[in-house]
């Protein structure tokens, strides 16, 4: 009997196996188009992966037999499609030859194989980015133009700008050079090793849950202004109730209608406060006050600035900037990450645009009588109308943070098991809720015990966003190891890289320091309620 009436005769594969007898089997040439486009593409691929080798070694990260190990680690990602994460876990040499992908088809059929899924487009990533980066702490940017000038604070929000495209772009370089990185605790390993991927995930948490309080707090205020006249730590814990109803969807790509929903409402609401600043004037400013006063340099008329409520407020711009803790998640969960620039050139377009004319408007509507945030300078009943609008913005923006923590701890859970992040099964869902369970609670307590709005911002951009900005400098020097000085561009990106590590290192040291006196000031001239007041504080 011929050897192609063998074949005849023998049953069809699975779908799920087909492209995987495709490349065991490749030399006979018989199988459907689909199935041989499948296995050329994995040959590519891992022709590529296995072309690329290991990076060169520098004197800053760490080298060896670890080293190499975690660079063919995060080659390779946690693929969708059960083929695809065959041919990641086997050898390069193995999948060409078919050996090793026969051995793991009972775990494959099992769903053993499955991943996260990449459902996510370039339009959604970059809705979920704009609904984590802004929200109602918009409003308290005015602020840093009526104390700095209209000169420092359009120059600083020009620079700002292109630290966030930088940031993005390394973060994306990194990405697709290694595209196993699912987090900054992946990262961290990727380029340190174990401590140093301990580290930075911790650091990822932490900011993450700090930044879902700082919403539990904003949303307790809102409730307040809005009518609901009721002790703080009530409102903080329904408001942090119902973020994590809202957190339980696993998937970017559902998030995606939230964030549009969410970016709509902080638009109305920003526009709400310009025109009504402009109709109304400052209604917080005393009986014949001094008339408003536009300064190009120094603060405004009346304004006392010193030099750490200065940095403050340059803090809480330079905050609002990116949404760097969820760009790798977001990647993870692309359908093509290699338009990742797409999104971030959008966001940063967008943050650009409206920072400068929130701030213009503002400060010329308002002057030196702005607060933080703006809204508090309005009309009782116009506030009230633009706290209610920008409660899905408050909402959603929260839980965009919530889902940054919760993926990280999910996937470092069931990493081995990736098929309870892929599929919805019992375990899966029980370890989900828990964890939002977990971070929604830290998020309250650290909501009641930093009640105020500038000075939270500050701590977090003190501690956390400076570390993850600077990051993106290390990024470039560990993919271009061994050719810092190869050419003018190299010279001139090592020198960029090098003004961003001093950058976020003053924004760090001098941040931490000025934010830490703003809290004990603040504390100290009882402008706030205690820890777990039923005062509620101001925004």
């Amino acid at each position: 009997m011929s050897e192609e009436t063998k074949q005849q005769q023998q049953p069809k594969p699975t779908s799920e196996l087909q492209d995987l007898d495709s490349l065991s089997d490749s030399a006979n040439g018989s199988r459907r188009r689909r199935d041989s486009s499948a296995s050329t593409r994995g040959k590519k691929r891992f022709e590529e992966i296995s072309s690329r080798g290991h990076l060169p070694t520098s004197f800053l990260f760490p080298s060896g037999s670890y080293s190499r190990k975690a660079q063919e680690k995060y080659s390779v990602e946690l693929f969708e499609t059960p083929d695809e994460h065959l041919k990641a876990t086997a050898s390069v040499e193995d999948t060409m030859t078919g050996e090793g992908l026969s051995k793991k088809r009972k775990g494959l059929n099992s769903g053993e194989g499955a991943g996260i899924q990449k459902t996510l487009g370039w339009w959604g990533a970059f809705f979920n980015m704009v609904a984590y980066a802004i929200a109602l702490g918009v409003l308290s940017i005015p602020l840093v133009a009526v104390s700095l000038g209209v000169v420092p604070f359009v120059l600083l929000t020009i620079f700002f700008a292109y630290l966030c495209w930088y940031v993005g772009i390394q973060y994306w370089k990194l990405k697709q050079r290694f595209p196993g990185v699912q987090n900054l605790q992946d990262a961290g390993h990727l380029m340190f090793g174990k401590w140093g991927g301990h580290f930075l995930g911790f650091a990822q948490l932490i900011f993450s849950i700090f930044l879902q309080g700082n919403h539990v707090l904003l949303g307790a205020t809102a409730f307040h202004i809005l009518g609901w006249h009721s002790c703080a730590v009530g409102l903080a814990v329904v408001f942090a109730f119902i973020s994590f109803l809202f957190t339980l969807p696993r998937s970017y790509t559902l998030f995606s209608i939230s964030a549009f929903i969410s970016f709509t409402s902080i638009v109305t609401v920003v526009i709400i406060a310009m025109i009504a600043s402009g109709i109304s004037g400052p209604t917080n400013a005393p009986p014949n006050a001094p008339p408003i006063k536009i300064k190009a340099f120094g603060p405004a008329d009346g304004v006392e600035v010193d030099f750490l409520t200065g940095f403050l407020y340059t803090l809480n711009l330079f905050v609002s900037f990116g949404a760097i803790p969820g760009y790798l998640p977001i990647m993870s969960e692309m359908r093509k990450p290699k338009d990742f620039p797409k999104s971030m050139a959008i966001l940063v377009a967008c943050q650009i645009v409206l920072y400068l004319i929130v701030g213009g408007v503002i400060y010329n509507n308002l002057g030196q009588y702005t607060l933080s945030p703006s809204l508090n300078s309005l009309s009782p009943t116009m506030s009230k109308v633009a706290y209610g609008l920008g409660l899905p913005t408050i909402l959603i923006a929260g839980c965009e943070s919530g889902q940054v923590a919760a993926k990280h701890l999910y996937i470092i859970i069931f990493r081995s098991k990736p098929h309870h992040i892929h599929n919805s099964t019992k375990l899966g869902w029980l370890v989900w809720i828990l964890i939002n369970v977990f971070t929604w609670t830290i998020a309250f307590v650290l909501a009641e015990c930093i009640p105020f709005f500038s000075s939270f911002l500050g701590l977090e951009a003190a501690l956390f966003w400076a570390l993850f900005n600077g990051l993106a400098a290390v990024m470039w020097l560990f993919l271009n190891q061994g050719s810092w000085f190869k050419g003018l561009k190299n010279k001139i990106m090592f020198l960029v890289a090098l003004i961003v590590v001093a950058s976020c290192s003053v924004l760090c040291v001098v941040g931490m320091w000025s934010s830490v006196i703003s809290i004990r000031d603040a504390y100290a001239k009882g402008v706030v309620g205690g820890v777990f007041s039923c005062q509620v504080g101001s925004a």
